[in-house]
This record gives C-alpha cells, structure tokens and sequence, in this order.
C-alpha cells in the first residue's frame, strides 16, 4: 500500500511538472504565408509578446507560453513556426 502512494505522488509531480514546463515562457519562430500587417501582428500578440518583425523574409518572432506553440501554428497566416533554438558558434 505505501508503495502505491509513493508512486501516485512521483505521478502527481511528473504530471505537474509537465504542466509547468508547458507555462514556460520561450522564443517562438513564426514564418508567415503572407506579408505581416498590422492585423496579424495583433492576432499574434493574443499569443504572446511579438518581439522582432522581419517584413523582407515574413518572419515574426514571439515571446509565448510553451504550449501556445499549437495555437499559433494553427492560424490561418502562419506557414511555419517552432521554438527558438540555441545557436551554436
């Protein structure tokens, strides 16, 4: 029975911090299917915090919770978009 508890609190803990690494505040890449217009750079920011706007190449770079990837992937303007990665020199 002890058993059965410590593995219910180890996936209680597993399961929250799941959740709190979906909070997380990151870098997100967008690659817009058009070019950036006052709209949709308000349409983004209901997803975050637009950052950098690069209007030559279509690109927007956000400031969002982890798990507002899905959502921002899924409007209708946005041709790709994913997590900023680190760069290595």
């Amino acid at each position: 029975m002890r058993l059965r508890t410590i593995a219910g609190i180890m996936l209680a803990l597993i399961a929250a911090m799941d959740a709190a690494a979906q909070n997380k505040m990151t870098g997100i890449n967008v690659v817009l299917n058009t070019t950036p217009t006052a709209k949709i750079l308000a349409a983004l920011g209901q997803h975050g915090r637009v950052r950098d706007v690069v209007e030559e190449i279509s690109a927007v770079t956000l400031q969002a919770r982890e798990s507002e990837l899905a959502a921002i992937r899924a409007l209708p303007f946005v041709a790709a978009a994913g997590f900023d990665q680190p760069r290595k020199a």
